[in-house]
């Protein structure tokens, strides 16, 4: 059997040695690739742990800084209340000694009526701590009393204004609340995002459903969502 060498021409040499070199190069690049592909898959599972990271620490702080504006907003309160009822010590012995004298009977009237006054701040003090409810002030009007009261929670503080009307027995339980919040569109931001649309507006409901009101508001602050109404 007679074998013929296949002699190629220097052209063909030079292209199929071109091709060689190019068929490395591509994996070259495709190695490359793999390599910043695992690479970009690294550097996105880090970036996520540090977003999560990041509205973790976020979402600390927010809870930190209403838990001091709660605080801040208790301590007001309790040093209104403190200041009212010096005063009102202070000038009790002074009308007692211009109208009627110092005696002991003025005395004993005006220490139980501290006392009174004290047990009452005491009660004010621990519901206040157990519900996070702070009453700031009460007005009674020709037609009702007003509350002014602050609710505190790890979601914000919602400052709002509740109307009871005064009514006979007869129409003690259809009395229908007036509840006004007094929210600010700067300060109260977060707080507006997180409340239902009925505790945004102004509201009436009977007295037979002021706990039901009063388990909302707390559900509203104290869970990240509530969406149903009274």
């Amino acid at each position: 059997m007679i074998c013929y060498a296949l002699k190629l021409s220097p052209a063909s040499n030079n292209l199929i040695t071109s091709l060689k070199a190019e068929l490395e190069a591509q994996k070259a690049l495709g190695q490359k690739s793999r390599l910043l592909q695992k690479q970009l898959r690294e550097r996105d599972a880090e970036l996520a742990k540090l977003t999560a990271a990041a509205e973790q620490s976020t979402s600390q702080l927010t809870a930190a800084q209403n838990e001091v504006k709660a605080l801040q907003t208790k301590l007001a309160a309790a040093r209104n209340t403190a200041a009212t009822l010096e005063q009102s010590a202070l000038k009790a012995p002074g009308s007692a000694i211009k109208s009627h004298g110092a005696n002991r009977a003025n005395a004993a009237v005006a220490a139980e009526a501290a006392q009174a006054a004290q047990l009452a701040q005491l009660k004010e003090d621990l519901y206040s701590d157990l519900t996070g409810l702070i009453i700031r002030d009460v007005k009674q009007r020709n037609e009702d009393t007003l509350y002014d009261c602050i609710q505190t929670g790890v979601n914000g503080t919602l400052h709002f204004k509740l109307a009871v009307p005064r009514v006979s027995s007869a129409d003690f339980e259809t009395a229908e609340f007036q509840y006004i919040p007094l929210l600010d569109e700067n300060r109260d931001r977060e707080l507006v995002a997180t409340l239902p649309d009925y505790l945004s507006v102004d509201i009436t409901f009977v007295r037979q459903q002021a706990s039901k009101f009063y388990t909302r508001v707390i559900d509203a602050l104290t869970k990240r969502r509530a969406s149903q109404g009274i």
